[in-house]
């Protein structure tokens, strides 16, 4: 990384029941390009479907004082899903080492100070605007309801 790229980390998740060979957010996220325009340096990381490994992980990058982190989850919609925002409950499943959250909260916090909800200051409903007419393959639809998978966590 030279003096003038920013860093952007991209994050895509490891196997985990139901798809245990592979998973397709990492299978995405590997395929993106190391930079963008000389100007960005891209980061990826395969992230283990733990609860630990995610805490861990999501500190260790923040460390970093990256430019953008995006981290990306698949499931089931017939779209890509914009996501404004993470709760910090509504996580009631287990990882893929069989632990869970208690009471199926996460404790989040913003700028130092403890949280029910986190959002992206980022305009999403203008990202998708834009990007989504670019896009050939699946639409691109904004989001604030997130799915209750580690990938929400």
């Amino acid at each position: 990384m030279n003096d003038d790229q920013k860093l952007i980390f991209v994050t895509g998740f490891g196997p985990f029941v139901g798809h245990e060979e592979v998973n397709a957010s990492w299978e995405a996220v590997k395929r993106l390009p190391d930079e963008l325009d000389q100007r960005y340096l891209l980061k990826k990381l395969e992230v283990p479907v733990t609860y630990k490994d995610v805490d861990k992980i999501v500190e260790d990058i923040w460390k970093q004082k990256p430019y953008l982190v995006v981290h990306i989850g698949i499931d089931s919609r017939d779209y890509i899903a914009i996501e404004q925002n993470a709760p910090e409950n509504n996580f009631p499943g287990l990882d893929v080492n069989n632990h869970h959250l208690e009471d199926g909260k996460a404790v989040l916090t913003n700028e130092g100070k403890s949280d029910c909800k986190l959002c992206t200051k980022l305009d999403t409903t203008d990202i998708v605007k834009k990007v989504g007419d670019q896009v050939n393959g699946p639409k691109i639809k904004h989001s604030e309801t997130i799915e209750s998978f580690l990938c929400g966590y």
